[in-house]
């Protein structure tokens, strides 16, 4: 828990405490520390003599995730309600959040897929920009694989196989593992990278991090994703329905390029899905075509070759 995230707020004790906690009854912590390492950098940053949580904190703290769908911010009040309930055995003054702080019902998302101009606006302004090459680097496995942002921060030097080509993904979504081979000119990116991170961090830990920032320690897919965010910004990247596009718009790019070349190579989509949803990770090919996001000119190829496919068979 300590080693992969860092609490310094007012309230670190307090919130460490309850994640131990958490963890002495069984609860997995890696998808919960970011949301109480965020509760706590707010902390720090807005409340820094806190003694106890109070409404402020709590409703103040959730307005900087507007952004978000209303699914993830409603995740965020149920695990600061944990907090909260358990601080308030000890100390009455703790506030309790109200189960429905949140509005209820869910504001659809409609995912971005990124086309080549953007992704290539998008990495030029990370390359002229002062984060690390790690950045650069990171989203641009992101975009060349779909693997999940988290994927990529546990990735550690033994994951990487630069001989063979292969990323070892362990103990992901659902705790399944899988390998994502990769295409030559991403390992060719990726030698790169590990020769600039070896030199400026030297290690022969082989469970060291693969991608460090600027001080050596471990990039966190939540300061990817806000690197990602400040670039599109900047450019002044829009998605159809006028909102930000998104880090993880990436992935669904990356299943929806991947179904456009099944059908430009004229083979058969649905014997492909199944190979697509194993590279990114699904345990059904539900999850994998909620990704699939097809453009007019690839309904009209599926539309002519159904087609054609019906007039065969009627004849």
């Amino acid at each position: 828990m300590c080693r992969t995230t860092t609490f310094d707020g007012p309230m670190r004790h307090q919130i460490l405490e309850f994640m131990r906690f958490r963890k002495s009854l069984g609860f997995a912590q890696r998808n919960t520390a970011y949301v109480f390492a965020e509760f706590d950098r707010y902390l720090k940053k807005n409340h820094p003599k806190a003694r106890v949580i109070t409404r402020p904190m709590v409703t103040g703290y959730l307005s900087t995730t507007v952004h978000l769908h209303s699914t993830s911010r409603g995740y965020r009040v149920t695990l600061l309600r944990g907090l909260c309930r358990y601080l308030y055995q000890k100390n009455p003054a703790h506030y309790v959040p109200e189960a429905r702080l949140v509005p209820g019902g869910k504001r659809k998302l409609k995912p971005h897929v990124y086309t080549d101009a953007e992704i290539r606006r998008i990495l030029a302004k990370l390359r002229n920009s002062l984060v690390p090459k790690a950045y650069l680097t990171a989203v641009s496995l992101l975009f060349a694989t779909g693997i999940r942002a988290g994927e990529l921060e546990r990735l550690n030097i033994e994951d990487v196989d630069l001989e063979a080509g292969v990323l070892s993904i362990q103990r992901s979504k659902f705790y399944k593992s899988r390998f994502v081979p990769v295409s030559t000119s991403t390992r060719k990116a990726l030698l790169i990278y590990r020769e600039l991170r070896l030199e400026s961090f030297p290690t022969v830990d082989c469970k060291a991090a693969f991608f460090v920032g600027f001080t050596g320690l471990r990039l966190r897919a939540q300061m990817t994703s806000r690197i990602f965010r400040r670039a599109v910004r900047s450019l002044g990247l829009k998605t159809a329905c006028g909102t930000w596009p998104r880090l993880h718009d990436l992935r669904h790019t990356f299943a929806t390029r991947a179904m456009h070349a099944v059908y430009d190579s004229g083979n058969d989509p649905s014997a492909h899905l199944p190979v697509l949803a194993t590279y990114m990770g699904h345990v059904n090919l539900d999850h994998t075509q909620t990704y699939l996001h097809p453009s007019i000119d690839l309904l009209a190829k599926a539309g002519t070759k159904f087609k054609a496919f019906s007039g065969a068979t009627e004849s």
